[in-house]
C-alpha cells in the first residue's frame, strides 16, 4: 500500500524520485515490523527453552554457555546491523538467561542420569547423518562404544553400503533389542531400499516400544499402501489420520 501511494505522489508531482522514495519507506517500515516481531518470538523461544528444562530437571547453564559463545563468535565475526536482527541481541538473551540461572535451584547441578548417554547417541546421529565422510574420523575403528558404532551404521547407509549398513545396525539390535530406534534405522534403510515388506516388522516392533510415534507411523503406513490391498489401504489411511490427529491437537 505505501509503495502505492508513493507511486501516486510521484506520479501527481511528475517526481520519479518521489515515487521511490515512497516505496523505499514502505519496504523499510515492514522489514522493521518483521523484525520486531520475530524478535518479540525468539524471546518467547528462550523463555519456553528455560522452561521445559526446568521441567525436566536440567540445570539452564548449558543454555547459558552456549549463547555466551555464540557471542564471543559474533565479536570475532560481526555481521549486518543490529537493527536489521531477527533475534534479540546475544547480550539482552544472555541477561535474561542469566536471571534464570541465578534464581534456580537447579544451577550447576549434574543432568539427570542416562541424559549425557543419550546426548552422546544423539550427536553420533546427527553426525552419522550429516557428515558421513568424517564419520572414520571422529569416530575411528577403537572406539567401541554405542554412539560410535551406530554413528558408523548411519554413515554406511548414507554413505550407500547398505549391507554394511544392515550389518552394524543387526549388531546395534543385537546389543539393544528393545531399543526402538535401532528398530527404525534398520526399517528405514530397508524402505528407503524398496524393501518395504523386510522393513515392516522392523516399524512395528519399534511402535511397540513407542506406540502412536507419528516418525514410526508414517512409513508402516508406506509399507501397508505397498501391499496394496484393501485392509491394508485401509490400515494405512487409520495410520496417517493417528499422524495427522496429533499434529493437529
Amino acid at each position: 500500500i505505501g509503495s502505492l501511494l508513493g507511486a501516486a505522489a510521484g506520479a501527481a508531482a511528475g517526481r520519479g524520485d518521489a515515487a521511490m522514495a515512497g516505496a523505499v519507506t514502505a519496504q523499510d517500515m515492514v522489514r522493521q515490523n518483521m523484525v520486531n516481531f520475530t524478535r518479540g518470538i525468539e524471546s518467547s523461544a528462550d523463555q519456553a527453552g528455560l522452561r521445559f528444562l526446568a521441567q525436566a530437571g536440567i540445570p539452564a547453564d548449558g543454555m547459558l554457555s552456549f549463547l555466551k559463545r555464540m557471542q564471543d563468535a559474533e565479536l570475532a565475526h560481526p555481521t549486518g546491523s543490529e537493527y536489521t536482527r531477527t533475534h534479540p541481541l546475544t547480550a539482552d538473551r544472555i541477561e535474561a538467561v542469566q536471571d534464570a540461572v541465578d534464581k534456580s535451584p537447579l544451577r550447576g547441578g549434574a543432568m539427570p542420569p542416562g541424559y549425557d548417554d543419550m546426548f552422546a547417541r544423539m550427536r553420533a546421529k546427527l553426525f552419522g547423518f550429516t557428515q558421513p565422510q568424517a564419520v572414520a574420523r571422529v569416530y575411528p575403528p577403537s572406539d567401541t562404544s554405542i554412539p560410535a558404532q551406530y554413528a558408523r551404521a548411519v554413515a554406511a547407509y548414507r554413505n550407500n553400503y547398505f549391507p554394511d549398513a544392515l550389518g552394524r545396525t543387526d549388531a546395534l539390535i543385537k546389543a539393544e533389542p528393545r531399543n526402538p530406534y535401532f528398530l527404525e534405522l534398520r526399517g528405514q534403510i530397508l524402505l528407503e531400499t524398496g524393501r518395504l515388506t523386510e522393513a515392516r516388522p522392523y516399524y512395528e516392533r519399534a511402535l511397540a516400544l513407542l506406540p502412536g510415534e507419528p516418525l514410526l507411523l508414517i512409513p508402516l503406513a508406506q509399507t501397508k499402501i505397498d501391499r496394496g490391498s484393501d485392509a491394508e489401504l485401509r490400515s494405512a489411511i487409520r495410520e496417517s489420520r493417528k499422524v495427522a490427529i496429533h499434529y493437529r491437537d
